[in-house]
């Protein structure tokens, strides 16, 4: 950002901390996107150098789960993950299942099978991503 892009930048704070004074605190407003980045880049540099924001504040409390695809790499024997299969951008199928080099199967307890047992649900799709499931909730954590 430029020292000019950086004054026109505090007049348009400028502006908008007055719009409280005008609006009232209950007001809502709308920033373009890329004024709303700038604006929260610049408050967040401030805070890291002020020390009011610690690597504490910043480090997400989990790690983000994101979708691996199968042709770079597969789980590990017997890890149990969830497969889909994603074309155009979107999720077609998914499932929960366990890695059993070469095939995935359905994690026990999740089968089907029709009302007298007698035509079972098997997964009919070629999984193209998977991620591993997230990890269980800790006992006595917050119930919400």
């Amino acid at each position: 950002m430029t020292n000019e892009e950086r004054l026109s930048l505090v007049e348009r704070c400028k502006t908008i901390a007055a719009w409280r004074e005008k609006y009232g605190d209950n007001a809502n407003v709308m920033l373009p996107a890329l004024e709303a980045k700038q604006i929260a880049e610049i408050a967040l540099a401030s805070l890291q150098a002020d020390g009011s924001l610690t690597d504490e504040d910043t480090t997400p409390q989990s790690p983000a789960q994101q979708w691996i695809r199968c042709s770079e790499r597969l789980p590990v024997e017997g890890q149990s993950v969830v497969i889909a299969n994603i074309g155009h951008g979107c999720i077609c199928e998914a499932a929960a299942v366990t890695y059993y080099p070469p095939h995935f199967a359905l994690i026990e307890g999740l089968e089907a099978s029709n009302y007298d047992g007698g035509a079972s649900i098997s997964l009919a799709f070629e999984a193209t991503h998977w991620m591993p499931l997230l990890a269980a909730p800790e006992p006595g954590g917050d119930e919400s």
